[in-house]
């Protein structure tokens, strides 16, 4: 379920928010292992988490087995990876993008079984 028309709009290189939520899609597709949805969305005000001024909040979530809380501390680091075959690069490079972007990024485990990281993006201000 993609519901971007909710979401307002955001300031980014195209080609880089493009890899940023390719590569969150894709770690969520590979943690689902063929059973489950991604979803990409702007979350209810009642469940956002408290943002700076001018930020979206976008959701990448997946209904996967989550992360262990005992690696959530790692998982942005390069070269972590509990990944058969994996580089341990995506959220590394995910988060290097976001911060170039003077936002933000955190995952959030929830008690219902998904993942959810949280994407925080410069809001495009509507002008006059």
């Amino acid at each position: 379920m993609i519901r971007v028309e909710e979401c307002p709009l955001v300031m980014g290189d195209p080609g880089q928010m493009k890899q940023v939520f390719l590569n969150l899609v894709l770690n969520g597709l590979e943690a689902l292992d063929g059973a489950g949805e991604v979803r990409i969305l702007c979350p209810p005000e009642d469940q956002r988490l408290p943002a700076e001024e001018g930020l979206t909040e976008i959701w990448v979530q997946d209904e996967g087995p989550g992360i262990p809380p005992e690696e959530t501390a790692e998982i942005f680091e390069p070269f972590y990876t509990n990944k058969r075959g994996g580089t341990g690069l995506g959220l590394a490079v995910v988060q290097r993008i976001v911060e170039n972007h003077d936002g933000h990024i955190l995952y959030a485990p929830s008690r219902d079984g998904t993942s959810t990281f949280r994407v925080y993006l410069p809001r495009v201000e509507e002008t006059a």
